[in-house]
């Protein structure tokens, strides 16, 4: 059995925590944390024999076949590098680094090290997204040549902006960098490598540091799609919406006709061109937050094993934070970004 770390001990820790505890080809010996008592908690927590504040210590003494790193896109690029010098395979949550440079020179330093490296794009992994690209790859709707990915999720104006995530109000890159790598790697896994990126950000509420609204234009693919990812986390609910839809909401139009995914419904709508929409509901998901963890834990954990190919493993994991950067670009120039292959 494989034997790994989590290291950083908040939300994004503890809910890889709880999804690896399910995970049967892997157990976690330790966790680390900057914060003693916040590492004693979640060893108790989560029935993990050992916790750690040091890594230098760590290195000593565990003996770990990997690390599951979610401490933060600042502290996770030094972290990541000194696990890979240890001689560990790693996985980082998202976004890899904050910058470009610093994630090529991780995948580098993978290489060199023959260690593997992954980045949990989490959202490719949700059972909703399975069995939209299942029907897209099945000719749903044909090429698609638009899609739009929508999300509403206003924060509170008062500090904690998000209860569940306390730390949230205080991030400088708060949606894209953060927020929506995911997102961006869900367009690429639907439609294709993106190639291009027009953006525009903008902060509207007075208890975050960072952007909370994002709208980007995407060009993914040979066909080509344009997408539209929209999203808003200062604006309040559409309609009578009552509260925060569980996933982003998803139309996707090609020529034999559109494909939605209804997140307040929690069904996937195909309309063609004659007659009604027909609805397929989806099975329920007991826990969103942990869902796609439990299949991210146990592929990589599988591959670790077997050897096989993961997905967003190495240099294919930089192009959705190639996009999200470009994004920023785009909004501070105010053109079109073209994206180089990584």
């Amino acid at each position: 059995m494989l034997t790994g770390a989590v290291i950083g001990c908040g939300p994004a820790g503890r809910t890889h925590l709880a999804a690896w505890r399910r995970v049967k080809t892997a157990r976690i010996e330790c966790v680390l944390d900057t914060d003693p008592a916040r590492a004693a908690q979640a060893a108790r927590d989560f029935g993990v024999r050992r916790q750690f504040s040091d890594f230098d210590r760590m290195v000593v003494q565990a003996r770990l076949d990997f690390v599951d790193l979610a401490c933060g896109v600042d502290a996770q690029p030094p972290m990541a590098a000194q696990a890979l010098a240890a001689g560990w395979h790693v996985l980082c949550e998202t976004p890899l680094a904050p910058t470009l440079e610093q994630a090529a020179e991780l995948v580098e330093l993978a290489e060199a090290k023959r260690r593997r490296l992954a980045v949990a794009y989490a959202e490719r992994w949700r059972a909703a997204f399975r069995e939209l690209k299942r029907q897209l790859d099945g000719g749903a709707v044909g090429p698609a040549h638009y899609a739009r990915i929508a999300d509403r999720r206003p924060l509170a104006r008062v500090r904690p902006a998000d209860p569940a995530r306390p730390a949230r109000h205080a991030a400088r890159h708060l949606l894209v960098l953060e927020g929506l790598t995911g997102c961006f790697d869900l367009v690429r896994w639907l439609f294709g490598e993106i190639a291009s990126v027009w953006g525009a950000t903008g902060r509207h509420n007075p208890a975050v540091r960072g952007e909370d609204f994002a709208l980007a234009v995407l060009r993914a693919g040979a066909v080509p799609t344009s997408v539209i990812l929209d999203v808003n986390w200062s604006a309040p609910l559409p309609g009578r919406q009552i509260r925060p839809a569980t996933l982003p909401a998803v139309r996707i139009e090609g020529p034999a006709g559109a494909l939605e995914l209804d997140p307040q419904a929690n069904a996937l709508l195909c309309r063609g061109h004659a007659g009604g929409p027909v609805e397929q509901p989806l099975p329920p998901v007991p826990d969103l937050r942990l869902e796609p963890y439990l299949e991210l834990l146990g592929h990589f954990a599988e591959c670790l094993e077997s050897g096989k190919p993961m997905e967003n493993e190495g240099a294919a994991a930089l192009e959705p934070l190639a996009a999200a950067l470009a994004v920023y670009e785009s909004a501070k120039s105010g053109g079109l970004v073209l994206l180089k292959k990584p």
